[in-house]
């Protein structure tokens, strides 16, 4: 039960090849050895436990008792990374717009789609021929971004802070790698991957509600769940008559949010143009490729040089099915 109070900390458990830290302690002290007060501490978590370092609430410790000892500061990296996770977690849209995510151990990565013109499946009689779907495989790479940000710091600066409000900077940091995510999955939607391009309707009349019927009417046998849209065209959105007639309906009037248009979520996004609207099945929309997980220099962190340690993402985006997505671009006169 007490195992956790011999794990011997070392910088080197960061670099061992397609594990991460947290990977490593529970390898040497797993979670299912624990009951009653342990129950619900992951092995990380017991480590701060063993060496008392509180990183949450009123009774937070400063940054420096993570510098106490070798052992504790090799604890730092991991509190970084889970902080500036929580933060990229707390941006939701991309989990409303993404069919699946892969995880990739290398650079190159190369996926799969479905072949649009496959026939449906229908009845057939004895030795008749049964419809196929074509899945192939593309022929472009999947395209991958490094985002990131420096963190810019000196040890001196931040070592008498509560953990808790480092934390919020760094989820702030974790925010933004995700808003980045975000920018290429919509830059994906618009533009295609290279294989699937974009099913784009140009509208050259105003904005009316008869072309958003339309609009999810075409989605035949996909269900159209998800819109996105620009904060210049959400407004006309919400300013259309009979949304306002239904306005009852809506959660808007009560928290500002908006439930359904049509039966699809309505999000907002600075990175949708303005004359665009994004409709999608999200179940068939569009893949996210990730290299590894967020990146944070353990090295620099563990050796207090705050100053030029980068927190890095790299990922892609691809799409999956091409009647998945549907986009309506509007010549708006203001």
């Amino acid at each position: 039960m007490d195992c956790y109070k011999n794990v011997v900390l070392d910088k080197n458990m960061y670099k061992i090849a397609g594990k991460s830290f947290s990977e490593i302690l529970e390898e040497i002290d797993s979670s299912q050895s624990y009951a009653g007060e342990f129950s619900n501490l992951d092995a990380y978590q017991r480590q701060l436990k063993r060496f008392d370092i509180k990183v949450s609430d009123i009774n937070a410790d400063c940054i420096e008792k993570f510098f106490r000892t070798a052992q504790t500061a090799t604890l730092f990296p991991e509190y970084v990374h889970r902080a500036v996770k929580a933060g990229a977690a707390s941006v939701k849209i991309l989990d409303d717009i993404l069919a699946v995510k892969t995880q990739i151990d290398g650079v190159d990565y190369r996926t799969i789609y479905c072949d649009a013109d496959a026939k449906q499946p229908e009845q057939t009689t004895e030795g008749a021929e049964i419809p196929s779907v074509n899945v192939r495989l593309k022929e472009n790479l999947v395209k991958l971004t490094k985002a990131g940000q420096m963190l810019v710091a000196s040890y001196e600066s931040i070592r008498n802070q509560k953990i808790e409000l480092f934390s919020i900077i760094l989820k702030q940091v974790g925010a933004k790698l995700a808003q980045q995510q975000l920018k290429g999955a919509i830059e994906t939607l618009l533009a295609g991957d290279g294989t699937i391009e974009p099913e784009i309707k140009n509208i050259e009349s105003a904005l009316e509600f008869e072309q958003l019927i339309d609009l999810w009417s075409s989605f035949d046998e996909y269900k159209m769940n998800t819109i996105l849209v620009s904060p210049e065209m959400m407004r006309k959105l919400l300013s259309l008559q009979e949304i306002l007639d239904a306005k009852s309906g809506f959660k808007f009037e009560i928290n500002g949010e908006i439930a359904t248009l049509l039966g699809a979520k309505l999000i907002r996004s600075r990175f949708v143009p303005k004359d665009t609207i994004i409709a999608l099945d999200k179940r068939y929309a569009l893949e996210m490729v990730s290299q590894g997980d967020i990146i944070v220099e353990h090295d620099k962190l563990i050796d207090k040089q705050l100053e030029r340690a980068a927190i890095t993402s790299t990922f892609g985006f691809a799409r999956i099915c091409k009647p998945a997505v549907k986009i309506l671009k509007y010549d708006l006169k203001e």
